[in-house]
C-alpha cells in the first residue's frame, strides 16, 4: 500500500478505553473493570474473558501513550451506542488535512513518530515470507516498490498484518456463513490475508474464532454501522426480526441464528 494504516487509516477514529488521563481529567469514574464486562456483556459471553480483562486493564496506558507520541484527542468520552449506559469512546481530534480526525488521526502521528526516532517505513513494499532461523523468525523477504526482491534482517520481527476480508478464498475457509457476490467489505483493499498464509508457511499457532464484523445492511447503500435504523428491518421473506434501537453488533447475530445472511429494510423518503 502507499500509506501506512489499514482499516485503521479507514476507520472512524474511536477507541474505547477507561482510566486514561482525558477521563480522568473529565472526573470519568468508569472504571478497566467496568470497561470489560461491558465488552463481556456486548459479545453475550463468547468473548475471551482473560483477553478483555487485559485490553480493558491497558486500555488508558495505551491511549496516554499515543498522545504522547504525536496523537491528538479531543477531551470527550462518548457512548459507542445510545442505548449503553457508560461511556468509554475515546476519538481523535482533527488537523490541518483531515479536519475531521478520523482514524488517519492515529496512523499518520505514529508513522512521522518512527521516522522522526530513526525507523524507516518500507511502502509499496509487501512482505512474502518470514525468515526462520532455529526456529526463531529472524527477518522477511519482501518485494519493493520497483519490483526488486528484498530481504529484511532483524532481531525480532512483529506479525501485525492479518486482515483477509479481501480474499475471496480466506473468505470461504475461515467465514464461510457470507455470501461473497452480495458482500462489499469496508475494509482497506490490501486486506489479503497476507500475513495468515506467511504464518502458516512456518507452522505458526493461528487462532480463528467463527466471527466477523458484519455491518452492511445492504450494497451499495450501506446503512447500519452506528446509530439505530429509522425504519424496520425485515428478512427476506419479509418478516420484521429484531428492534431496531438496539445495538448494531446484535443484529448480525440474530440474522445468522435465523439462519439468513442478508436483510431488507423498509423505510419512508424522509
Amino acid at each position: 500500500m502507499p500509506v501506512t494504516g489499514g482499516s485503521t487509516m479507514m476507520s472512524g477514529g474511536l477507541i474505547l478505553a477507561a482510566e486514561s488521563s482525558i477521563s480522568k481529567k473529565l472526573n470519568r469514574t468508569e472504571t478497566a473493570q467496568d470497561l470489560a464486562d461491558y465488552w463481556y456483556e456486548v459479545s453475550e459471553g463468547k468473548a475471551d474473558k482473560e483477553f478483555i480483562e487485559l485490553a480493558a486493564k491497558t486500555s488508558g496506558e495505551n491511549i496516554d501513550w499515543m498522545i504522547e507520541n504525536g496523537v491528538e484527542m479531543k477531551e470527550e468520552i462518548t457512548k459507542l451506542h445510545s442505548s449503553h449506559e457508560l461511556s468509554f469512546g475515546h476519538r481523535t481530534a482533527g488537523f490541518d488535512d483531515v479536519p475531521a480526525g478520523g482514524g488517519v488521526g492515529f496512523t499518520e502521528p505514529l508513522t512521522e513518530k518512527i521516522i522522526e526516532l530513526g525507523g524507516q517505513v518500507l511502502l509499496q513494499t509487501p512482505a512474502t515470507e518470514l525468515i526462520v532461523e532455529d526456529g526463531v523468525v529472524v527477518g522477511v523477504k519482501a518485494t519493493n516498490e520497483k519490483g526488486d526482491d528484498i530481504t529484511i534482517n532483524a532481531k525480532a520481527v512483529i506479525l501485525a498484518t492479518g486482515g483477509f476480508a479481501g480474499s475471496e478464498e480466506l473468505m470461504k475457509e475461515y467465514h464461510p456463513f457470507l455470501k461473497l457476490g452480495s458482500m462489499a467489505h469496508g475494509g482497506n483493499k490490501g486486506n489479503t490475508g497476507d500475513g495468515i498464509i506467511m504464518a502458516k508457511a512456518v507452522d505458526a499457532k493461528l487462532l480463528f474464532h467463527d466471527s466477523g464484523i458484519d455491518l452492511g445492511v445492504n450494497s451499495p447503500t450501506f446503512y447500519g454501522y452506528g446509530e439505530e435504523y429509522k425504519g424496520l428491518y425485515v428478512t427476506p421473506e419479509g418478516d420484521r426480526f429484531m428492534d431496531e434501537t438496539r445495538f448494531h453488533f446484535t443484529r448480525t447475530r440474530i440474522l445468522m441464528d435465523l439462519g439468513f445472511n442478508e436483510i431488507w429494510a423498509i423505510t419512508d423518503q424522509g
